[in-house]
């Protein structure tokens, strides 16, 4: 079937020309109950109207229940997405009636009769069924009640934060003097053991829009201390931050003597904030008024929360002379190196020729001892044959007997080794 948008009643009508059917959008649900998905397709995208020919809201979101890609698909085929402005007049009067048809149809929705329904629903909910970091705001709005509970509508559901997440968020939040807490935890001591416990841990932190690493916020009430107070509170409750100014180069501190620097917008006015390497000790040589840029903290071993330095903070008209000398400190240092590596390559140096003199003169040394010593020669032998005469004969004469011949290869032996160790 198609729709049709009149003008005069400013919405889209619903035409069927096979069954001769005209602005029934009822007539499907029997055969749409469990087809979770209507939508409407023009030149311009994809629209989801599913709410125009579904009765139960309910009964859809429940089949649709875990499937974020349906929304990210009808968000990349809308004509916001694609880039297709409504220039005209009638072109606007369509996309208003389509959204306002929608929002009409929502607040149509009947309240539930059971509790178990109202635990999911997406229209309406309870107050006993949000979540730790949640409260109902304002109360006033109550659409009905079910055993005795009050229903309220899903919009009224507002999260709740403490004051230090306020302070840390990304659009920087502070809480009004005087707010009494929207909601009151109280935090029982921790107890051993458990994936469980420890994944309701992250769970709460994600609601508190916190994570790892947030330092007064992840101290755990450990088993057998005392519980723990946290007040929590709504965003109407609080106003934006506005950070303080730098007065005559004096850069404004916190307690600890830093300045936080969660997100860019806590840099004080008239402030900048420098992370280069050793700038604070040129400020200090300069005698520039400076403030350490604590960032956040870093989880270590054991879970304990360690806080970040990075950088510093100094009035903005220092940031031109804080630059210059922090290049003539990289020129100098860069020449240092050179240097320190030209007397480290001449140590080196140094230390070769040591071993190379030294073993010179260990060498002369030992050729010195041995100098005027014949070189034996294969032929040459010392031997001592048994009847006398003289002591070379034996050795001119040739091997006569083995005796002889064992004598003249021992002595040739022992001379031949001395003369190898000589070389």
């Amino acid at each position: 079937w198609v729709e049709a948008y009149v003008e005069r009643q400013q919405r889209w009508v619903h035409v069927d020309a096979v069954n001769l059917l005209v602005d029934e959008p009822m007539a499907y649900v029997e055969e749409l109950w469990s087809m979770p998905y209507v939508v409407g397709v023009s030149d311009r995208g994809l629209v989801d109207v599913t709410r125009r020919y579904i009765g139960e809201w309910q009964q859809v979101q429940a089949q649709r229940e875990g499937s974020g890609w349906w929304e990210d698909t009808v968000e990349k085929l809308s004509v916001h997405v694609k880039g297709h402005a409504f220039t005209s007049r009638d072109d606007n009067l369509k996309l208003m009636a389509e959204e306002r048809e929608m929002a009409e149809a929502e607040l149509k929705e009947p309240i539930p009769n059971s509790l178990a329904a109202l635990k999911k629903h997406p229209t309406y909910c309870i107050e006993r069924d949000l979540r730790q970091y949640q409260v109902i705001h304002p109360r006033n709005h109550v659409c009905g009640f079910v055993h005795g509970h009050a229903v309220f509508r899903r919009d009224c559901v507002k999260p709740v934060a403490t004051r230090n997440k306020w302070f840390r968020s990304t659009q920087p939040r502070v809480v009004g003097d005087g707010e009494v807490p929207a909601k009151v935890l109280t935090i029982e001591p921790k107890k051993k053991g458990g994936k469980d416990s420890k994944k309701e841990e992250e769970e709460e932190d994600d609601e508190a829009g916190g994570g790892a690493g947030d330092g007064e916020e992840k101290q755990e009430v450990k088993e057998g201390e005392q519980k723990r107070i946290v007040e929590l509170f709504g965003e109407w409750q609080t106003d934006p931050y506005e950070p303080p100014s730098v007065v005559n180069g004096i850069v404004p501190r916190n307690e600890r003597g830093n300045v936080e620097m969660w997100t860019p917008a806590h840099l004080p006015k008239g402030a900048v904030h420098m992370e280069l390497d050793r700038i604070a000790a040129i400020a200090r040589r300069l005698g520039i008024n400076h403030a350490p840029a604590f960032t956040g903290f870093e989880v270590q071993g054991g879970g304990r929360a360690v806080p970040v330095i990075s950088g510093i903070v100094v009035a903005a008209e220092y940031e031109e002379t804080l630059l210059a000398a922090h290049e003539e400190q990289e020129s100098l240092d860069a020449a240092s190196e050179v240097e320190r590596r030209r007397r480290q390559g001449l140590q080196h140096w140094k230390a070769l020729a040591n071993f190379l003199i030294t073993r010179k003169r260990v060498d002369d040394s030992f050729h010195q001892q041995y100098r005027g010593r014949v070189r034996p020669t294969p032929n040459h032998g010392v031997a001592s044959s048994g009847g006398g005469g003289s002591e070379h004969a034996g050795a001119e004469a040739g091997p006569a007997d083995g005796g002889g011949r064992g004598g003249a290869q021992r002595g040739s032996a022992s001379l031949s080794l001395s003369s190898e160790t000589i070389d």
